[in-house]
């Protein structure tokens, strides 16, 4: 396996690994454009049901959320990677997409619409700022596939699958915590939760905490 640098995790391997997930979930998606993701957590919680696999049971509306946030934030982000927006992540912090001088949290924007601290006014007028607007999620998903996206009509160019396992980005251990590997939010390490299987808070995806 090659070895790459911490920043070039986020073009390498984040924004392909969004770009597969969004194909993996085209069908949800298709239901939102980028202006309309529905405010509140009673809301949220209701999306996230829809992501549901049907052998699972007993998850609570905290997983729930954080589903919908993490699928709907992959897809905003997709649709900012084909405007020219880069990944950018570093260990122990969320991960962001830039442009110029600019930073977007798009897994942060969508937590705010989840838990009402944000408007439907003022995301709206974030979407038009960031030309968004009106633009349907499922057209993150096709997309998904091209080498480099762009937003021009045409033929679309395919590159070959990636395995799943070079889509992961392994837990990056530090000194007092880990980063999850999906979202790179950072994971404190305290002595209760060592060696025990814990949630990331911001996209709900399980890891392992070292002893």
């Amino acid at each position: 396996m090659k070895a790459i640098a911490w920043d070039q995790v986020g073009e390498s391997v984040i924004a392909m690994a969004w770009r597969e997930f969004a194909m993996s979930h085209s069908r949800w998606l298709s239901e939102f454009t980028a202006e309309a993701i529905p405010i509140g957590q009673r809301e949220f919680i209701r999306l996230g049901s829809g992501l549901m696999r049907p052998d699972e049971h007993n998850v609570n509306g905290d997983e729930r959320i954080a589903r919908a946030v993490y699928v709907l934030g992959v897809a905003l982000g997709v649709l900012l990677l084909d405007d020219g927006w880069k990944v950018s992540s570093s260990p122990g912090t969320p991960v962001v997409i830039v442009h110029g001088s600019h930073t977007f949290d798009v897994f942060g924007a969508v937590r705010a619409l989840a838990d009402e601290r944000t408007t439907a006014e003022s995301w709206t007028a974030e979407c038009h700022t960031l030309g968004l607007a009106g633009r349907p999620l499922g057209s993150a998903a096709a997309t998904a596939g091209i080498g480099t996206p762009t937003r021009a009509t045409g033929p679309a160019r395919t590159t070959a699958a990636l395995k799943p396992s070079a889509l992961l980005v392994k837990p990056v251990t530090r000194t007092d915590g880990i980063s999850c590997w999906r979202s790179k939010h950072a994971l404190p390490i305290v002595a209760e939760k060592r060696g025990k299987t814990v949630r990331c808070p911001q996209c709900g995806t399980k890891q392992e905490m070292p002893l």
